[in-house]
């Protein structure tokens, strides 16, 4: 074992901040395939020594491959595809997925979205591994004859780019890019992005797609990728949308998308009254949500793998001013149609708490007086009704997240007991296999 190595991974560790768990890992089977002629070394002569320094950072729209650019081209492209090649192929992929996401490998190194440093990547584990051929000669890796090996390469030349925006946009917005939960969302994403269906070869699985394909690249280089990609106006429209002007920052999405609300809430008629009445909290919500927007990651729950740098917070006024306003916004989701409202505005009623009876009497006056049938009203007795047991308002928001955890409790125990069901099960058939064996033998 490599002492030195191991305490060097160990001793990384410490940029990993606190309370978040934002730094994913995956096999090194699935690393990003480097020609072992370009990993730096000590004895490097002085003309590669000046090649090697210039990739330690990532450098939007300079490929890497030395056909593209014979000044500043790093790696030999039939290399990079034969080492990423072999590289998926020994951990079992299966030709064609190897062959997809080599191409799609090769279309974000084409973009220069690469760097040969860690600090660069804003990464604590290297996931960039240097592949030697077999007899120190590449012409001894062969790739096969793959069937429909052309569609593959212009699916992925096509498309790499709107699945690493989807995988950036996802990250912002929820501090991952992959979790099996997500699988739904990016299924939206891919067809609002009008991504083509494979034809002749299936696309491998969400998370190989999504994760194990390009995690190796490190976020901060592929959201540089991604915002020259909008810069240059060669994004989906629909993810166009998602990224103007940034998109949602997660650990800080309650407080934009709460100005969002407010600001759709403009054209209804109760506006000018709540406007009045929350007039300093509204103020407050609007600071804070222009801080952010000045500096929108470094205010992400995973600054350091973006940015490299400390998160920034709210501050506590800003926090308290959040829960007073959350009612009130919560009420007018839900007033424009409970059907898609509550449960998809995860930023708010997760960070508010749920659902409790002062958003229910926001949601009923808004409907009740909202166009086309508003009524002729004095609402300062409805401001001092919703704004004065605030211990049973709180109660009841505690009833239901408590009811919320046990709702999960019982789901894990479920999941657990299913779980030793089936351990009881591979046990049993075990022993009967064992029984059957031992009774062939006194045969």
């Amino acid at each position: 074992m490599n002492i030195t190595e191991l305490i060097d991974v160990f001793n990384g560790s410490v940029l990993v901040e606190a309370g978040h768990q934002e730094w994913g890992y995956i096999p090194e089977t699935f690393h990003l395939g480097l020609p072992v002629e370009v990993k730096p070394t000590k004895t490097d002569v002085q003309a590669k020594t000046d090649l090697l320094e210039y990739w330690k950072k990532t450098r939007i729209g300079e490929s890497i491959f030395t056909d593209k650019n014979d000044q500043h081209g790093l790696v030999n492209r039939t290399n990079f595809i034969k080492a990423n090649f072999h590289l998926l192929t020994t951990a079992n992929v299966t030709p064609q997925h190897a062959l997809l996401i080599t191409c799609m490998r090769m279309a974000v190194a084409d973009a220069g979205a690469i760097a040969l440093l860690t600090k660069h990547r804003n990464v604590i584990v290297d996931e960039y591994t240097y592949v030697a051929p077999p007899e120190d000669n590449w012409d001894k890796v062969v790739i096969p004859a793959i069937e429909k090996h052309r569609d593959i390469a212009a699916w992925a030349k096509k498309f790499t780019g709107i699945l690493v925006s989807h995988i950036v946009f996802l990250f912002c917005a929820r501090g991952h890019h992959y979790l099996p939960e997500y699988n739904e969302i990016y299924q939206k994403l891919y067809r609002n992005s009008f991504v083509n269906d494979p034809v002749g070869f299936s696309l491998p699985t969400p998370e190989t797609t999504y994760r194990l394909s390009i995690h190796c690249f490190g976020i901060a280089p592929l959201l540089e990728w991604v915002q020259a990609l909008k810069r240059e106006n060669k994004m989906a429209a629909a993810m166009m949308i998602r990224f103007d002007p940034h998109p949602p920052i997660a650990g800080v999405a309650q407080f934009t998308t709460m100005k969002a609300t407010f600001d759709d809430m403009r054209r209804h008629s109760l506006w000018s009254r709540i406007e009045t009445y929350k007039s300093e909290a509204l103020q407050v919500l609007r600071q804070c949500c222009d801080t952010i927007s000045s500096d929108p990651y470094a205010f992400h729950v995973a600054s350091k793998v973006i940015l490299g740098v400390p998160r920034k917070m709210p501050s506590q006024r800003e926090y308290e001013t959040f829960a007073t306003l959350a009612p009130i916004a919560l009420g007018y989701i839900d007033y424009l149609g409970r059907r898609h409202s509550l449960s998809g505005q995860k930023a708010i009623t997760q960070k508010y708490g749920g659902i409790d009876p002062a958003v229910e009497m926001w949601s009923r006056a808004f409907d009740e007086y909202g166009p086309p049938n508003a009524k002729d009203y004095d609402l300062d007795e409805f401001f001092a009704q919703v704004s004065s047991d605030k211990a049973t308002m709180d109660a009841a928001r505690k009833a239901a997240l408590h009811a919320k955890e046990m709702q999960q409790e019982i789901i894990g125990m479920e999941h657990r007991k299913k779980l030793l069901e089936v351990k009881e099960m591979e046990v049993k058939v075990a022993t009967a296999e064992h029984e059957l064996a031992a009774q062939r033998l006194n045969v």
